[in-house]
């Protein structure tokens, strides 16, 4: 009996399967991170879009309540600026224009929209 157990061959991984091994995982690593890298870098235009519907909500908010001031906010991640100008041509009619930057201040959407603002 001790003799059967002798003369039993292990079977193992050789030098080569390891290093196939290794360099199938190392490709499968380098593209994961490439494809992680670009999941971050499409993640911009969505911000854009909440950024471009933040600036109509805030336009919309400014007509709809005549809160016609210049005014920094801040909503959701966002700074929004609101700049009120009247028009030299028109004195009776303002520009307003918003301007929202994202939490690293760069700039992600601009609106900018003349209304009256003499008759109420």
């Amino acid at each position: 009996m001790r003799r059967s157990s002798v003369n039993k061959k292990l079977k193992g991984s050789t030098l080569i399967e390891i290093l196939i091994a290794l360099v199938i995982l190392s490709v499968c690593s380098a593209l994961s991170v490439l494809i992680c890298l670009n999941i971050q870098k499409s993640t911009f235009p969505f911000i854009k879009l909440k950024g471009m519907e933040i600036a109509k909500t805030v336009l919309m908010k400014t007509i709809d309540g005549k809160e016609y001031v210049d005014k920094r906010i801040q909503e959701d991640g966002f700074i929004i600026h609101r700049n009120i100008e009247k028009l030299e041509a028109y004195p009776d009619c303002s520009v307003i224009h918003i301007v929202v930057f994202s939490s690293e201040n760069k700039e992600v959407a601009e609106v900018e929209q003349v209304i009256l603002t003499a008759i109420e």
